[in-house]
């Protein structure tokens, strides 16, 4: 099965700290801001994460 790499920028700490919750529940963790996820439930994932990100100054 194929994977994916998440990396996020998020300058906040409430909001990253919950992007780094979801990242670690669905992937393995490789840095502190980059996650490796299984191809599969990514569009879901990507989803919920995208709700913690404020494009103005975050990035994923």
């Amino acid at each position: 099965m194929s994977k994916v790499l998440v990396c996020y920028d998020i300058k906040k700490e409430s909001r990253r700290a919950k992007v780094r919750k979801i990242s670690k529940k669905s992937g393995q963790h490789h840095q502190l801001s980059v996650f490796l996820i299984k191809e599969s439930p990514v569009k879901n994932i990507l989803q919920a994460l995208e709700v913690f990100v404020e494009q103005e100054v975050d990035s994923l």
